[in-house]
C-alpha cells in the first residue's frame, strides 16, 4: 500500500495542528509543579479576636475570591492605627480603597499574624505533587508589648484557581 504525497502532507499538517493546540493549553494553564505568579503585595494591620491574645506564632489564611470576600476582609483592617493615647493616626493601608481587582481572573490570599508589630512576609507560591505551597517568614519579635485583638497580615494577587494551600514556614 502506497501513501500519496498529498495524504501524507495532510496527516502531517494534523499532527502538527494537534501539537500547536496542545502547547497552547499548557502555556495557558497554572503549572502541575511550578512556580505561581505573584502580580501584587498588600500588607498591614489587622483586627484578629481579642481571646487569641498577642501570640506571635498564632498564623491563620484568609482566602478573597469575589468583591464580597474582599469588602469582609477589609472589615478587619482599622481606619485608625493603634496607639496609646489620641490622636489616632490614619491608616494609609492602600487597600481600605478597594483596590480594583479582577475577580474573574485573581485571587487574594492572606497570611494573618496574630502580633500587632512586624507582618508576615509571603515570599513564593509553589505548586507541587498536587498541593500549593505558600512560603513566609515571620520576623523577628522586636518588642513583648504588644495588644491583644491586633494583628498584621500580608496579602499577595495571584491568578484565580482551586488550590490547596499549605503553609510553609521558612526561617
Amino acid at each position: 500500500m502506497q501513501i500519496s504525497k498529498i495524504t501524507l502532507m495532510k496527516i502531517t499538517l494534523i499532527i502538527a495542528s494537534v501539537l500547536l493546540i496542545l502547547l497552547i493549553v499548557t502555556l495557558n494553564r497554572d503549572p502541575i509543579n511550578g512556580k505561581i505568579e505573584i502580580y501584587n503585595t498588600y500588607t498591614g494591620q489587622i483586627l484578629t479576636p481579642a481571646d487569641e491574645g498577642s501570640d506571635p506564632s498564632k498564623i491563620g489564611l484568609s482566602i478573597i475570591k469575589s468583591g464580597e470576600d474582599l469588602t469582609d476582609f477589609i472589615k478587619n483592617i482599622p481606619e485608625q492605627l493603634p496607639r496609646k493615647a489620641p490622636p489616632y493616626p490614619e491608616n494609609t493601608d492602600p487597600i481600605l480603597k478597594k483596590p480594583d481587582i479582577d475577580f474573574n481572573e485573581y485571587m487574594l490570599i492572606a497570611i494573618i499574624r496574630n502580633y500587632m508589630h512586624n507582618p508576615p512576609e509571603i515570599t513564593e507560591i509553589k505548586n507541587q505533587d498536587g498541593e500549593t505551597y505558600v512560603y513566609y517568614k515571620l520576623p523577628e519579635i522586636d518588642t513583648f508589648q504588644a495588644a491583644g485583638g491586633w494583628g498584621t497580615y500580608s496579602a499577595v494577587v495571584i491568578k484565580k484557581g482551586e488550590y490547596d494551600f499549605v503553609l510553609k514556614e521558612l526561617k
